[in-house]
């Protein structure tokens, strides 16, 4: 039973890396963003309306479901979360955090077709703007909700700065190191 978690900020490649894990290793693939955006939807919620209180129920929710399917194994999860929801729920992991400088992370986002942190096309200030913004939200929710620091990268079996890695080279990175866990 393999489970892994690929976390990290937008922009540091953690879905792409993820998708690739999942296509190399023949695992399922479970992102905790699409899962957020479906229970909200369950929920007769908009995602950009959600109260503080709904997001807290949608969180535990998604939570609840990223465990039941680690728990199933043979599954790639991407998520910031991840690796700290399958660490307390007791669930053995190879966990795995991309990170990348926010300049490089804005300019990604911003030459990126696929909307990501906004619904518009941003330039690259706007995307570093939008980023710190979210982050700060995200790490305050986070140690409020669950007492987790999302950048305590203690927990990860392997932290990879991708700042200066092409994308090819960071799914190889991420490959090669899963393969050599699992052999």
């Amino acid at each position: 039973m393999v489970v892994v978690t690929i976390g990290g900020p937008p922009g540091a490649g953690s879905t792409s890396a993820a998708k690739a894990v999942a296509e190399e290793f023949n695992l399922r693939f479970l992102s905790t963003g699409t899962l957020f955006r479906q229970v909200a939807a369950e929920r007769g919620l908009n995602v950009e309306d959600l109260s503080e209180t709904a997001e807290k129920e949608v969180d535990l929710e998604v939570d609840n479901r990223t465990k039941a399917e680690a728990a199933k194994g043979d599954i790639v999860i991407e998520s910031k979360l991840a690796a700290w929801v399958v660490k307390d729920a007791g669930i053995d992991a190879i966990k795995i955090w991309l990170t990348a400088p926010v300049p490089v992370r804005a300019v990604r986002i911003a030459n990126d077709e696929k909307a990501r942190i906004a619904e518009s096309p941003l330039t690259v200030e706007e995307a570093e703007a939008k980023i710190r913004k979210r982050e700060e939200e995200d790490r305050n929710r986070l140690l409020e909700c669950y007492g987790y620091d999302m950048y305590d990268t203690s927990i990860y079996d392997l932290v990879l700065d991708t700042g200066l890695l092409a994308l090819e080279d960071t799914k190889k990175q991420v490959i090669d190191f899963i393969r050599s866990k699992i052999s």
